[in-house]
């Protein structure tokens, strides 16, 4: 299981190179599961919140699933607005509560999320 924080202002130039580092790690840990902790995330926009789904597409093409963790609010209306199709990601609303729903999933003999 990987965990990537994200923290501050995501623009489209960030939100490429969180893209690449998840993928690298994902390959790199041979993770199944990847948590992407947006608690700390203020302001998501269009081509963010469309980056996040490609993220998840493309970490489900390397075998590993994604949920989203910690959606703020502001954060979580903003995704509505823009129309992003999240209604396939598992999300959750603390990272304990996604830690100890998907751990006992994460094993080595799981597919990952059931």
């Amino acid at each position: 299981m990987l965990l990537l924080p994200l923290i501050g202002s995501i623009d489209s130039p960030r939100a490429a190179h969180i893209l690449q580092m998840l993928l690298d790690g994902v390959a790199q840990h041979r993770a199944q599961t990847v948590l992407l902790d947006l608690g700390g995330v203020r302001v998501v926009d269009a081509p963010v919140a469309q980056a996040l789904v490609q993220a998840a597409q493309a970490v489900r093409l390397l075998g590993a699933e994604v949920a989203l963790v910690g959606i703020r609010a502001e954060v979580a209306q903003e995704i509505i607005a823009t129309g992003a199709a999240i209604a396939h990601l598992p999300i959750y609303a603390t990272l304990e509560t996604a830690i100890t729903t998907l751990l006992p999933h994460a094993g080595p003999q799981s597919g990952g999320f059931n």
